[in-house]
C-alpha cells in the first residue's frame, strides 16, 4: 500500500510541476541550420574559403567573441533582412551558437 501511495505522490508531482530535461546544444545541427540560413552570405566553416571569402559578410569564426545574448538579438531582429530567421525556435540559435563556439577566432 506505501509504495501505491508513494507512486501517486510522485506522479502528483510531476504533474503539478513538470521537469523539463535541460537539452545539449548540439553543433552539428547548428551547422546545418546556418547552411540553410547563413551559407548565402557567410563563410560558415573553420577557414572555408568559399565563393564569396568573406568579402559578403563577416566569417562565422568571427562571431566567436559575440556574446550569446548579443547573437540572439541580431537574429530575432531579422538579420539580413532574412525576416523568417526571426521566428527560428531557440533551440536553432543555441544549435548555431554551439558551431560558432567550436571555431578559432580568425581574421577577416
Amino acid at each position: 500500500m506505501r509504495r501505491h501511495v508513494e507512486r501517486a505522490a510522485l506522479a502528483t508531482a510531476l504533474t503539478l510541476f513538470p521537469t523539463f530535461a535541460a537539452r545539449a546544444a548540439d553543433p552539428e545541427r547548428g551547422l546545418e541550420v546556418a547552411e540553410r540560413w547563413c551559407d548565402s552570405c557567410h563563410v560558415i566553416h573553420q577557414r572555408d574559403p568559399g565563393w564569396h571569402s568573406g568579402n559578403v559578410a563577416p566569417r562565422f569564426s568571427m562571431l566567436t567573441k559575440v556574446s550569446p545574448e548579443a547573437f540572439k538579438t541580431l537574429m530575432r531582429g531579422g538579420h539580413g533582412g532574412i525576416d523568417a530567421i526571426k521566428t527560428l525556435p531557440e533551440a536553432d540559435y543555441e544549435d548555431m551558437l554551439a558551431h560558432i563556439a567550436r571555431l578559432k577566432p580568425e581574421e577577416q
